[in-house]
């Protein structure tokens, strides 16, 4: 009987000691699954990269590992000063837009922040004219670009929905155009840097 009631101690003590241990474990797979860089599949914000272009970015992650992003811009400006038939007449005209693309590779992850790798590529346009009396002056110049590169990503999650990142990598650069109706080329390869807030949902 003495042998029965010390079982029937052990077993109890047990089943508490059990009782407390699943909780605290299924809270761990809770607060890990809840980890909004995961769990929040779309994110809009603003983004400068130097792998990708900047302007307005929307991402969406996919798989369990793998986030695109887009970003683009397009920027209109026109200065116009006096008569077009005046002597002190001034007309200034500036477009340029940008697009890129970026994947990347979850490769660490904590609750609150991911690193990845990735790799991107970005298009641009950039014409500015200027013509006062008539006459075209020096600063007329059209430009195309194309930037790929690779690098690293570090995103970090901050308060309610928001995230902030930081890029950093390696990129070409090739861009063509005509300054003054002369053709113009130029190569280089250079650090890419990026930074970025985005709202997550």
């Amino acid at each position: 009987m003495k042998n029965f009631i010390i079982l029937l101690f052990v077993l109890g003590n047990l089943s508490l000691f059990a009782q407390e241990i699943v909780p605290v474990k299924q809270d761990m797979v809770f607060a890990v699954k809840q980890n909004p860089l995961e769990t929040k599949k779309n994110s809009i914000g603003i983004r400068y990269s130097g792998i990708s272009g900047y302007g307005l970015n929307i991402q969406r992650r996919f798989f369990e590992n793998y986030t695109f992003k887009f970003t683009g811009l397009i920027h209109y400006s026109e200065y116009i000063k006096g008569y077009k038939d005046s002597t002190n007449y001034e007309d200034r005209k500036n477009i340029l837009y940008d697009y890129g693309f970026e994947l990347q590779r979850d490769v660490f992850k904590t609750d609150g922040m991911r690193v990845s790798v990735l790799g991107g590529i970005y298009f641009s346009n950039e014409e500015n004219k200027e013509e006062s009396d008539g006459i075209f002056y020096d600063e007329n110049f059209t430009k195309d670009k194309i930037v790929g590169g690779i690098g690293v990503s570090l995103e970090f999650y901050i308060k309610k929905a928001l995230s902030v990142n930081f890029d950093f990598g390696y990129v070409f650069d090739n861009t063509e155009g005509k300054e003054d109706e002369i053709p113009v080329t130029e190569n280089k390869t250079q650090l890419g840097l990026g930074i970025g807030l985005s709202y997550l949902f």
